[in-house]
């Protein structure tokens, strides 16, 4: 059956949010770390992955949301230091791309729920 949580578009939304939660966590830990001596900030790449996900969406495939797995290194730069400025602007950022993902799949949900009651007429 496919479903808001289980179609495409879900699979995608689902994808996504993964990936931001694992960034908001890294965001998090940079933040909760600005202080520490020696801290190499962490950075979080999914994008790549999503973008894969979403052109094999639109070939038709279903995506596997198993195959996404974000990858969460040190930043490589000799010296980097965490940045309160950047590292809460991507907070920011993560968020409000979060909400706009949550939106997306309450519509999905919308719809389902609509196509559910004109069934029941």
């Amino acid at each position: 059956m496919d479903t808001a949580l289980t179609g495409v578009t879900g699979s995608l939304v689902r994808m996504a949010l993964d990936g931001l939660g694992v960034r908001q966590l890294a965001t998090a830990s940079n933040i909760a770390n600005a202080g520490t001596p020696d801290y190499a900030p962490l950075r979080v790449d999914f994008d790549g992955q999503l973008a894969d996900a979403m052109r094999e969406a639109a070939r038709g495939r279903s995506p596997d949301a198993a195959r996404l797995l974000p990858t969460v290194t040190s930043d490589p730069t000799p010296g980097a230091k965490v940045q309160l400025d950047l590292e809460a602007a991507q907070m920011a950022q993560d968020v409000l791309h979060y909400q706009a993902l949550l939106r997306a799949l309450r519509g999905q949900m919308d719809l389902l729920q609509t196509a559910i009651n004109d069934g029941r007429k």
